[in-house]
């Protein structure tokens, strides 16, 4: 039972970090670049890009870098502990 679960909440978590990151490349592709690549100058902020700078709002330029932020913990998750749990559920089926 234990195995079953622990493969169950494996894929979920390798799925969850696959969409997330299909999710934050969309995303900086329609605002035009990522925050970590991006600056703040004066009061006013922008993705880049390849070295191009997109201006943006606060709020745009926040919701960007809170969605960078999460795709490093999803992958954290979804690579270390979704792969250990599918490992562990693997070796509960070969008994």
């Amino acid at each position: 039972m234990w195995h079953r679960w622990a493969g169950r909440v494996g894929r979920t978590l390798f799925a969850v970090a696959v969409l997330n990151f299909l999710a934050f490349f969309a995303h900086s592709q329609v605002v035009g670049g990522s925050a970590f690549n991006g600056k703040r100058v004066d009061g006013r902020y922008y993705v880049g890009n390849k070295g191009k700078y997109t201006e943006v709002s606060e709020r745009q330029w926040q919701t960007m870098r809170a969605h960078e932020v999460s795709v490093f913990v999803t992958h954290t998750l979804g690579l270390f502990a979704g792969v250990a749990l599918l490992t562990y559920a693997d070796r509960g089926r070969r008994r």
